[in-house]
């Protein structure tokens, strides 16, 4: 089961709404939304630069621009957790999620990485 279930499901339209007014690392938009999902993982990447947990939407546009932000995620990433990104997808109570990871394998081959997926399943209706 995903970690913080609670918080699915969601309005996407109001999060969305409400992630655009308000980036900050404490909520996340909804990925049906490319252009707040690109901002969303340069929030991310930023707060790794300069510990900033909140920032306005037209800098994070700046900054998944560049594609300096993405970049410098992946590469922590691969240095620690491994996880690049989820993606959740709800049909009423019932959400299905997708965890991409990637790991590097060796610490001489850092261009080295092996990547798996990560499925897992849950209906809000039924309790799990």
């Amino acid at each position: 089961a995903p970690e913080g279930r609670g918080l699915l499901p969601r309005d996407c339209p109001v999060a969305n709404a409400a992630w655009r007014a308000a980036p900050s690392l404490g909520s996340s938009p909804c990925c049906d939304d490319g252009d707040l999902a690109r901002a969303s993982l340069a929030l991310t990447a930023g707060f790794l630069d300069d510990g900033l947990s909140e920032r306005p939407l037209n800098e994070l546009r700046a900054l998944y621009g560049s594609g300096a932000a993405t970049a410098r995620y992946v590469d922590e990433v691969l240095d620690t957790t491994g996880v690049i990104a989820q993606l959740v997808i709800r049909r009423g109570n019932h959400v299905v999620g997708v965890l991409f990871r990637a790991d590097r394998r060796s610490p001489w081959l850092p261009g080295r990485v092996e990547t798996s997926l990560q499925h897992w399943s849950y209906n809000f209706e039924a309790g799990g």
